[in-house]
């Protein structure tokens, strides 16, 4: 699954990569920044939901 979400945060896009484990979970991850740490959930949406809430913080304290 591919996401793209601009629906917070103004000027920003967002891509989050969310990817089925062989052990049925989910890990999200973003080129936008590369080092925050993938997210583990067990379903697509909490994975790239999670990852979002964590690249809009970042953006709304400057540091994206």
């Amino acid at each position: 699954m591919l996401r793209s979400s601009n629906d917070l945060t103004s000027q920003q896009n967002f891509t989050i990569r969310v990817r089925k484990q062989p052990d049925g979970s989910f890990h999200a991850t973003t080129p936008n920044y590369p080092k925050l740490p993938a997210i583990k959930a067990s379903s697509e949406q909490l994975a790239a939901a999670q990852l979002g809430d964590q690249l809009h913080k970042l953006h709304a304290e400057g540091k994206l």
